[in-house]
């Protein structure tokens, strides 16, 4: 008992005279402790290096011309001044939680490491944030990383993956050139087969990636990028946090097209793709998807359940295909990849969301649309209207 409470005594000492007092109160925990959340540009210039990488184009979206569109999206923003394209190298940061969030000098949530989510272990509002310390045991025992690149999404949608955090590649590319250093890329621990097969489609060597099995690191080099969140408010869609960048989404259709072959890029005029959503858990079926699949023969489309498929499967299905339909839904966004196709995105009257025609927008991909009949958040297509729609596309 005796050595115990001498080794205890010596432990506190070790941590007073090293970390001061501030250190003590953390390592007495666990405790929870309340602290603000920083931008990355924020941290004091003694524990930052930054390169800037030019700032992005003005972006403008035009009015759809589906009126029921129009209606619906009319409160969204519809005007962007893309945030600049940044990269930062930070001192004195530790990493948190299962989404291995960085804090700067055990007091300040970096911004940009968080994505703007608050999960789980953060409650609060704004930026306000509280989150539990580790005990001193599980402290001095941490994990450690000399450069790590944390690429976690707190969101579990592919979607998100795509167009908020894979695009980082390309400035961690860039600090990879200018410096030399290859940087542990963390992700998610189970990670989904999507996260591991984009990154190496993308160029990212497995040896650098690494799953993020702890609670707690201490890091010597912190490496984060900006951020580009694309969340939607349904709500109050005037709040909507979203800031694009057209290079970035670019980047990702160059990339994924220099990575493929010629033919699978070369647009085919006979190659119409539906991505079904029938074997969805989240909905967006069509209920009467045998009227829907005679007129998809019809018209000589190929029906595609994408979740039955690898990325690099996905990616060579939509890169050389004329048109591609099919309801709202997360491998829409493989359109991006295509030369020059036209997107026919189906909605249930109860869901109406913005992303893809945005995307369209930005990217110059052809875009139709079609509202239908809905029971719960399932479609029930009208005949006539697919038909026509279909034409029209076929004939522009």
């Amino acid at each position: 008992m005796l050595s115990y409470v001498s080794h205890f005594v010596n432990r506190v000492f070790d941590c007073y005279t090293q970390e001061g007092l501030r250190g003590l109160i953390y390592a007495a925990g666990p405790k929870i402790v309340r602290s603000q959340a920083i931008s990355a540009a924020e941290v004091p210039e003694k524990d930052a290096t930054v390169w800037e990488c030019g700032t992005e184009a003005e972006i403008k979206l035009s009015s759809p011309k589906n009126q029921r569109l129009h209606t619906q999206f009319n409160d969204y923003p519809s005007q962007f001044q893309s945030k600049k394209s940044c990269i930062f190298e930070l001192t004195n940061c530790t990493l948190i939680g299962k989404n291995a969030a960085g804090v700067h000098n055990r007091m300040s949530l970096i911004s940009e490491s968080t994505a703007g989510r608050f999960g789980p272990m953060y409650v609060g509002s704004h930026y306000t944030i509280r989150y539990a310390v580790s005990p001193i045991r599980r402290y001095r025992n941490t994990t450690q990383f000399e450069y790590v690149f944390p690429l976690i999404s707190p969101d579990p949608s592919y979607y998100h993956w795509m167009v908020e955090f894979l695009p980082k590649v390309r400035l961690l590319k860039k600090y990879q050139m200018m410096t030399g250093r290859n940087p542990i890329i963390l992700i998610e621990s189970n990670p989904r087969d999507f996260i591991v097969e984009s990154l190496e489609f993308f160029g990212v060597s497995s040896k650098h990636i690494h799953t993020w099995n702890s609670e707690f690191a201490s890091v010597d080099k912190l490496i984060i990028t900006t951020h580009r969140p694309h969340e939607f408010n349904y709500d109050c869609p005037s709040r909507s946090n979203y800031n694009p960048c057209i290079r970035d989404l670019q980047w990702l259709r160059t990339q994924a097209q220099s990575t493929l072959s010629e033919d699978d890029c070369t647009t085919d005029d006979d190659k119409r793709v539906y991505i079904s959503r029938q074997s969805a858990s989240r909905g967006r079926r069509v209920l009467n998807f045998d009227v829907l699949t005679q007129i998809l023969d019809e018209y000589g489309f190929e029906i595609h359940k994408l979740e039955e498929y690898s990325f690099d499967e996905q990616i060579r299905l939509c890169a050389g295909a004329d048109i591609i339909m099919g309801p709202h839904g997360a491998g829409l966004l493989n359109a991006i990849f295509a030369d020059d196709p036209t997107m026919i995105e189906l909605f249930p009257e109860s869901v109406i969301k913005p992303h893809f025609y945005f995307l369209s927008e930005m990217l110059d991909i052809e875009y139709r649309s079609c509202v239908t009949e809905a029971e719960g958040n399932n479609l029930v297509v009208d005949t006539d209207e697919m038909k026509e729609i279909i034409s029209s596309s076929i004939d522009s």
